[in-house]
């Protein structure tokens, strides 16, 4: 029988552990042994002082049996090469293959095979190539399937020892029986670039950008999200989190994907990691979530040519925070990147959770049990064991014959759950979420401060949301309170009880109909999906110099930004129902320019748009096409505006009544009002902001200013509706980012990169160094004539080099200059930064002048 310290009286027990704690102190002292020989092992928690791995080996990590695989261009050609666990030296793995590529290795599930795929480059991207599956043992591999060739070496994911999910050659996302080759399509639309990689439990989808989208499996409809910034996104084998590098150089991050909650799981330049290999990428878990392995180099970054060198380290598996000192894998000079490892399952298995926890262990031959906690049971096959202190256990079933079973049991310390979010998911709905699955104990109190009252809740799935119906819709800004919260431990803990603030009711004042929604560049901007099942967003992709300011804003000044995705769904709604809707919020820079410069549009071109709001000099004019295909649509001059002062336009349109609305009042139109016509001509067209006339979004005629809000409706707006609208906008109103406007002098300068430099980037920033010559304007930012400071430029957007970008030292400019830290859209953009020198990072924030030296 099992011995367990919780079936003793507690005084005992305390007792017990006191007795025990001394001669397992004594034991290890007397023979020397480390805390991981005696059997604990506590955990390095994030932040810790825990000792890099720079100075102990492979070998020294003992992490087991397994094997580490990677891509490395160290014998010239790219091949997949491999290393023991055990500390074995590296060797190649994929066989001899000349003018082919190898890369994207990935272990199957038992970890006697992997799939790669080899490639010929050359000629316009997406490139193709063929799948591979390589026995370890034997060598011999065959081919599975033709294959996309990904920017980011994410090909494949094994669902099972059977089903594998890739990328086919054309793009669409499919499943593959690995002893058949039998190949069923799972996406309904291929990908028109990378492809979706979909996680094991066929409910989440993510392409080359960490955007970890909803997918729905019986449609293969994928409902799109706001890219959470940087690459090379992947998801666990068990499809709960997805992972992904943060920025430039890391940090390595994760996010509970029913929950939506984000933490950092490795940060760039971490403390645990020796000063020369703290810039990361190509993260990647092992099958039981219990290592991760990422690539490192000294701060180059160039995937190509870059020392970058492959490391280990242990993590949690429920949690995947770091639980053991890095390792490194791989010490070469050449480029060793896109690690995957495997660790093979122990014969006790691998367990955690948080204090006590209980754990029924199963031998395959009776054995003696070592639990690794100092308390030993008697030989049987079977035995239930309670740890009750946090820390990492050995646990060791011998039989009399000598064989030995090992298992490992990682306890947490004992604490209550914590509310991590909580979200207006509709006016009559709230969303809880939690760090970990909690129950709602019978007594609880769940109610809000207004006392509207709460009609039903519920724990999804997960246990970590808890969904929360109203009685009524939410007017006004209000809080919940909650107690009677429990997690799952035995016995649980209680959360205490909390208050959390619930916002006012945001914009747009109502959702029905809603074909297009645009926020600002970090709401998620969702809209009702077109099959009805879910939600997407309508991702709007930036042109030429265009960009996102600190507000969030759109700032589409020398580019312009679009969706053809999203005009696609704005003509279905407007031709269903014969309405249509808009709102946009916006500022004009200036109004001296007589020429039509574009602030929203269906279609490009004066004569080939459906729609678009234009401003000419002072005068802001209306075009909407709603009559045959040749007949000419005259425009509708809607209002003055003036530089500097926002502007809330609301248009709608049923036949017979065009009405306009300027921050929430009606516009007097005449005749122009009584609009005929309707949409039966309209044709799929892009929606843009900001574009010229020209079409190529870097001519002289585009628009430029800000836009901070934008909603298409395939319906008609009551006026109500529109000043509700209004009221919500008005009160949402960001605050300005702090500004000085100065005339600086260029001292020193970082190079620009190469697109090639900073792949899969095609956007970069540079730090300059200035001398100011004279203060000009501004509020918040304290600078002085003669202050040295580094300011961050956009050298290179949308693959091309911005005219700052080629600025030399002597150069004297006019500059709005923001704190760095101020703008939040910078956070995993590419900087390159080689000046040296103490104070604040600065960003020059809007369309430089440059002035004579």
């Amino acid at each position: 029988m099992a011995f367990s310290a919780a079936r003793l009286p507690s005084s005992l027990v305390t007792f017990g552990w006191i007795v025990l704690a001394l001669v397992a102190a004594l034991a290890v002292s007397w023979l020397n042994l480390t805390p991981a020989d005696a059997g604990f092992r506590p955990a390095a928690p994030t932040g810790s002082t825990a000792p890099a791995g720079a100075g102990r080996t492979l070998a020294e990590a003992a992490l087991g049996p397994g094997w580490v695989a990677w891509e490395s261009n160290r014998e010239g050609e790219w091949r997949i090469y491999r290393r023991s666990l055990d500390g074995s030296p590296a060797e190649r793995l994929s066989p001899e293959d000349p003018g082919w590529r190898h890369c994207c290795p990935h272990i199957s599930p038992e970890g006697d095979s992997l799939v790669y795929l080899r490639f010929r480059p050359g000629g316009p991207r997406p490139w193709s190539g063929e799948l591979m599956l390589q026995d370890v043992a034997s060598g011999e591999s065959r081919r599975l399937a033709a294959a996309r060739v990904p920017s980011e070496h994410r090909v494949a994911l094994w669902r099972s020892s059977e089903e594998l999910i890739f990328i086919g050659a054309d793009g669409h996302t499919a499943l593959l029986q690995a002893s058949s080759g039998e190949i069923r399509p799972l996406t309904g639309e291929p990908h028109p670039k990378d492809g979706w990689i979909v996680n094991a439990p066929l409910t989440f989808a993510t392409s080359g950008v960490p955007d970890f989208s909803p997918f729905e499996a019986a449609t293969g409809e994928i409902l799109p999200r706001q890219p959470l910034g940087g690459c090379q996104p992947y998801f666990s084998a068990d499809g709960r989190w997805g992972f992904w590098i943060a920025g430039a150089g890391g940090p390595v991050r994760q996010v509970e994907l029913a929950t939506g909650t984000s933490r950092g799981i490795l940060d760039k330049g971490d403390h645990r990691l020796p000063p020369d290999r703290g810039y990361l990428y190509f993260p990647m878990l092992s099958r039981d979530q219990s290592l991760l392995a990422w690539g490192a180099s000294g701060g180059e970054h160039d995937f190509q040519q870059a020392d970058y060198d492959v490391w280990l380290a242990e993590v949690d598996p429920e949690s995947l925070e770091l639980v053991g000192p890095p390792v490194a894998v791989s010490e070469d000079p050449a480029t060793d990147r896109f690690p995957d490892v495997y660790r093979r399952p122990l014969a006790l298995g691998r367990h955690g959770g948080e204090a006590p926890v209980i754990v029924d262990f199963a031998a395959p031959r009776p054995a003696r049990w070592d639990f690794g906690d100092g308390l030993k049971g008697e030989v049987r096959t079977a035995a239930r064991h309670t740890f009750e202190a946090a820390g990492s256990y050995r646990v060791i079933a011998e039989t009399p014959a000598g064989e030995r079973f090992e298992g490992q049991v990682r306890v947490r310390s004992r604490k209550p759950p914590q509310v991590t979010g909580l979200r207006v998911v509709g006016p009559r709905r709230l969303e809880v979420s939690f760090d970990e699955p909690v129950r709602v104990a019978a007594m609880a109190r769940i109610f809000l401060a207004s006392d509207l009252a709460v009609a039903g809740r519920r724990l999804d799935e997960s246990g970590r949301r808890l969904i929360l119906d109203l009685a009524a819709d939410l007017e006004a800004a209000d809080t919940l309170n909650l107690a009677g919260i429990l997690d799952r431990a035995v016995p649980p803990n209680e959360m205490a009880a909390v208050s959390r603030p619930i916002p006012a009711p945001r914009w747009p004042a109502g959702r029905e109909a809603l074909a297009f929604l645009w926020r600002d560049g970090s709401a998620p901007n969702l809209v009702p999906a077109p099959s009805g099942a879910g939600e997407r967003t309508f991702v709007l992709r930036a042109r030429g110099e265009a960009r996102i300011d600190g507000r969030g804003a759109m700032r589409p000044s020398g580019g312009y930004f679009e969706s053809a995705e999203a005009g696609g769904a704005i003509r279905r709604a407007a031709q269903g129902a014969n309405r249509l809707s808009f709102e946009v919020r916006f500022v004009p820079l200036g109004t001296s320019q007589p020429r039509p410069r574009t602030v929203v549009a269906l279609g490009a071109g004066r004569r080939g748009g459906h729609l678009a709001v234009t401003q000419e000099g002072d005068r802001l004019v209306l075009r909407l096409r709603t009559a045959g295909r040749n007949r000419p649509v005259p425009p509708v001059e809607l209002f003055p505006v003036a530089a500097g002062e926002a502007v809330h336009l609301t248009v709608t349109f049923e036949p017979g009544a065009l009405r306009a609305y300027r921050d929430g009042h009606a516009v007097d139109l005449g005749a122009a009002g009584r609009r005929l016509g309707d949409f039966f001509h309209w044709r799929d067209q892009p929606l843009r902001f900001g574009e010229g006339w020209a079409g190529n979004g870097v001519n002289a005629a585009a628009w430029t200013g800000a836009i901070d809000a934008v909603a298409f409706y395939g319906r008609v707006l009551s006026p109500a509706e529109v000043a509700e609208s209004h009221r919500r906008l008005d009160r949402e109103t960001a605050t300005p980012v702090a500004a000085a406007i100065v005339e600086a002098e260029l001292v020193a300068r970082s190079p620009t990169p190469s697109l090639d430099e900073i792949t899969p980037y095609d956007r970069a920033l540079a730090v300059y160094e200035y001398r100011i010559l004279r203060r000009l304007a501004g509020r918040g930012v304290e600078l002085t004539a003669n202050d040295r400071l580094r300011v961050a430029h956009w050298v290179l957007l949308d693959g091309r080099s911005t005219r700052e970008g080629a600025w030399t030292v002597g150069q004297r400019a006019r500059l709005r200059l923001e704190p760095f830290a101020a703008n939040p859209q910078l956070e995993g953009r590419y900087l390159a930064d080689e000046i040296d020198g103490p104070g604040p990072l600065y960003f020059a924030a809007r369309p430089l002048v440059e002035a004579a030296p």
